[in-house]
This record gives structure tokens, C-alpha cells and sequence, in this order.
């Protein structure tokens, strides 16, 4: 599991990236159980990886677009309408999802907290 600088979460753009870095988390342990029982282009059920601390919403995508996504570790998968664009760029689209880039201070958190 990642260590989170809890130096770090004093500010609200630091607090935003941080709830990313946990979906993020979350969706890389779904991923890595999901490989046990579904085929690559099986879609799997992902948890929204935007900046709203209280967001539950699924995002269905096969592993093989998931793995697509954590190709960089400033990118995350997010719900259409859940793009903060003060503290991300939006760099493609997954069939109708997202997909963001953090930038600023963000953009250092994700890597700070990026497995791997």
C-alpha cells in the first residue's frame, strides 16, 4: 500500500490529489484480482478515479484499457462531468470516460504516491 505524506494534505489542491492516489490504489488492487478471473477484454468494473473524496461511481472498463490508463502516473480515469479543470487537463477519452492529466502540485503528488 502507498504512503501518503500527511504533511501533504494541508492544502485543498494537495487534499484533491490525494482522493485520485487512493481510487488509483484501489482500481490497481481490482486490477490485480481481476486478472485471476477475467479475460483482458472482459470489462471489469473500476472505481471513478476523480478528485471528489464521496464519488462511488463505477467506471466499466477491460483491464487492457485500464492498463492503458496507468500508463502514465499522472493519469487517472474519471466519470464524464468529474474533470476539476483547475487541477487537470483533460488528454483523451476511454470510449465516454475521461481521461485526465494533474498538472501543478498534483502532478507531484501522483508521482509521489505512484506504485511502482
Amino acid at each position: 500500500m502507498t504512503a501518503y505524506p500527511a504533511s501533504e494534505t494541508g492544502d485543498r489542491e494537495s487534499r484533491l490529489a490525494l482522493n485520485e492516489a487512493l481510487a488509483r490504489d484501489a482500481n490497481e488492487l481490482v486490477d490485480e484480482v481481476s486478472g485471476r478471473w477475467f479475460d483482458p477484454d472482459e470489462e471489469v468494473s473500476f472505481r471513478c478515479e476523480c478528485v471528489r473524496g464521496d464519488c462511488v461511481a463505477l467506471v466499466p472498463l477491460t483491464r487492457e484499457e485500464y492498463v492503458s490508463v496507468r500508463e502514465s502516473p499522472l493519469q487517472f480515469v474519471v466519470m464524464p462531468g468529474h474533470e476539476e479543470p483547475s487541477l487537470e487537463d483533460v488528454v483523451g477519452y476511454i470510449r465516454a470516460y475521461p481521461l485526465v492529466r494533474k498538472v501543478g502540485r498534483g502532478a507531484d503528488i501522483a508521482r509521489e504516491t505512484a506504485s511502482g
